[in-house]
């Protein structure tokens, strides 16, 4: 939904700068951005260096979050944290990749993967809850840092998914191979 990313990584994000601006109490601000903002990457790991070229609607929203962020650090401490296929969380949405692929390899069916050439980086959520609070951490000291792409540094293509889950039953997996989804 265009207008939703809109709303809530551009207007909603400018919002709460000016308030945090307008603040007597210099609160600070971490951006939760994505690894979207890099658009197709062809080399890994994709570092924080990468040119910045995003792809559909929601990564162009994160690039104009990210550059309000930027331009707010000369009144409050504001940092960018991008995000890589973070998995491990059972309350995830269905649809990701990591829970989508764990569902029909416990269930067994057919799972679609769009642009099979594609990676991931996929990064675990306990590792990226202890990146959290370091940067927190920072920021709460008045630290302003870089923008940070939590990855692991280890491409995953969709054919070196397992074919099911470590532990689970093995069931009838497949995936069918389509060609990449890219919104403009």
């Amino acid at each position: 939904d265009t207008v939703r990313c809109r709303d809530t990584n551009v207007r909603a994000l400018n919002h709460l700068i000016h308030e945090m601006i307008a603040t007597k109490m210099r609160p600070w601000l971490l951006f939760a951005s994505s690894r979207e903002v890099y658009g197709e990457a062809k080399s890994f790991p994709v570092d924080e260096d990468f040119p910045l070229q995003p792809l559909n609607e929601y990564a162009r929203t994160k690039v104009e979050g990210e550059s309000l962020v930027l331009a707010a650090r000369e009144y409050i401490v504001a940092n960018i944290c991008r995000f890589s296929t973070v998995y491990g969380s059972t309350r995830d949405h269905i649809d990701r990749l990591m829970p989508a692929f764990a569902s029909v390899a416990a269930r067994g069916g057919t799972l679609r993967v769009d642009g099979s050439d594609n990676f991931v980086d996929c990064t675990h959520v306990e590792d990226v809850c202890r990146g959290l609070m370091t940067v927190a951490s920072m920021s709460s000291d008045g630290e302003h840092l870089p923008p940070i792409h939590f990855v692991s540094g280890v491409p995953q293509g969709s054919e070196s998914l397992p074919s099911s889950p470590s532990g689970a039953p093995a069931r009838a997996f497949q995936s069918d191979r389509a060609q990449p989804v890219c919104s403009t």
